[in-house]
């Protein structure tokens, strides 16, 4: 654990301390409007346009009301916050599989989720390779199904926004779907993932074989 060397603790106190002092800068240079469009604007922000996300529709449908706009867009933080956290504890020991275990439940359960975002958790995966234990039938299999999740939900985005069609329930149901999706990748992500003990334990078995 960080804490109980020292430089681990050196790592935090810094990482605080830039942090702290950036803020501070930036406060003092800019005031309220900084500190509003850096983390407060992330709070209340409400997009009610058609995205990746389920969270869309009903805060489009909610729209001409800020309290329950502002109540659903609150509770949109629930399965964040669970996920990281869970997340975070468990795989504490375990860095590359923890970074994205949190970073792909933070933008497959956020309110606003559009393809960039992808980008977050998708540098991640190569650090992963080695320590899943999946064929190369079931890599492409599983790319294959989350690349169906974003096409089934831009046809309907496609026709909506181009074409002028009523595909909006369509593309909200598109929207659960990948987020089912991306909730399947993870179980599986987590049942073929080998620790480095379980690595190495393997690559022991593999060696006293050849011998």
């Amino acid at each position: 654990m960080c804490l109980t060397n020292f430089r681990g603790f050196a790592f935090i106190l810094f990482s605080l301390a830039s942090f702290a002092l950036s803020v501070a800068f930036c406060f003092a240079l800019y005031g309220h409007a900084f500190l509003n469009a850096a983390f407060l604007y992330h709070l209340s922000r409400v997009d009610i346009r058609h995205n990746f996300s389920p969270y869309f529709l009903p805060l489009y449908l909610a729209r001409d009301n800020p309290s329950l706009t502002q109540l659903i867009g609150l509770t949109a933080f629930v399965p964040q916050i669970v996920c990281i956290c869970v997340f975070a504890l468990w795989y504490s020991d375990d860095l590359p599989l923890c970074w994205f275990l949190t970073t792909f439940a933070f933008v497959s359960f956020n309110k606003v989720s559009t393809s960039q975002y992808f980008v977050w958790y998708l540098c991640f995966v190569p650090l992963l390779f080695t320590r899943l234990k999946f064929s190369w039938q079931m890599w492409l299999k599983l790319f294959a199904l989350w690349l169906f999740g974003q096409a089934f939900w831009l046809l309907p985005a496609y026709l909506y926004e181009f074409r002028g069609w009523a595909t909006l329930s369509w593309v909200w149901f598109a929207s659960l779907t990948f987020l089912g999706i991306n909730s399947f990748l993870t179980v599986q992500f987590v049942r073929n993932y080998s620790a480095e003990e379980e690595r190495m334990v393997e690559v022991e078995r593999e060696v006293q074989k050849s011998e």
